[in-house]
């Protein structure tokens, strides 16, 4: 990795999280900032998320999880305060995804997150 001496050899990215706003509503901001020089060169507010295409959007807890039918399912600290889209594929088996990734699934038995592989890795089309 670069050490980012000089202006422009290093960006740094950062995703602040949830800020509520005077008018009730949140804000996400993404700030992008040159790393030797401090310089703030992009803050956008990300749009709040929406998963149209699932069953249900849930927010994580403090902790980690998530609660479906009465039931406390960890995910990971990771997703705390953020909101995760939840898909039920089979009887009492749920797809969690987050942003546009899959995550993993739920079994509501096991009460555990049973992640995909490395859902935020490169993505590699069959031929």
């Amino acid at each position: 990795m670069s050490l980012g001496q000089k202006p422009n050899e290093l960006w740094c990215t950062d995703y602040k999280g949830e800020f509520l706003l005077g008018n009730k509503k949140y804000c996400y901001p993404l700030t992008v900032t040159d790393h030797p020089s401090r310089y703030l060169l992009l803050c956008e507010g990300l749009p709040e998320l929406d998963y149209p295409f699932h069953d249900k959007t849930v927010h994580v807890t403090n902790c980690g999880r998530i609660c479906l039918h009465r039931k406390k399912i960890n995910l990971s600290t990771v997703f705390a305060g953020q909101a995760v889209g939840i898909k039920e594929v089979e009887e009492g088996i749920w797809l969690v995804s987050f942003m546009n990734y899959d995550v993993g699934y739920v079994d509501l038995e096991e009460k555990t997150l049973q992640p995909l592989e490395n859902p935020f890795g490169p993505k590699v089309l069959p031929m």
